[in-house]
């Protein structure tokens, strides 16, 4: 196996196909973030905060399309949007809505970012 030396090279390897993503990717503590079936990525999210495996089927009614994985953030808006220190997980589907990564059924903002604490 080759040692890649950058993200650019992944993604490069991903757009080629000869890279698959994976069902599952694991946090440095040991979280199992689940990945919807048929994702490519990782591919940088729009802020550049984080990553996100896209264009997956996922969930019972298989809308879960994306999963992204976002760098920790502090607490906003005198905490009424939480901080989350080791940053957290966010299931959408196609029109960017966070979803339950089971169902596949929408979720508030607020229910949709799962903590990676």
């Amino acid at each position: 196996m080759a040692v890649l030396k950058s993200f650019q090279e992944l993604e490069e390897l991903v757009e080629e196909e000869v890279f698959h993503s994976p069902n599952f990717i694991v946090t440095p503590e040991g979280k199992a973030i689940v990945v919807p079936e048929g994702a490519t990525g990782p591919v940088w999210v729009k802020n550049g905060k984080g990553f996100a495996y896209i264009g997956g089927k996922g969930g019972s009614n298989e809308q879960v399309s994306v999963v992204r994985i976002m760098d920790p953030t502090e607490a906003k808006l005198q905490g009424r949007i939480p901080a989350y220190p080791k940053g957290y997980v966010k299931y959408e589907n196609d029109i960017n809505q966070g979803v339950d990564y089971v169902t596949g059924k929408t979720l508030s903002n607020k229910k949709s970012h799962l903590s990676l604490e």
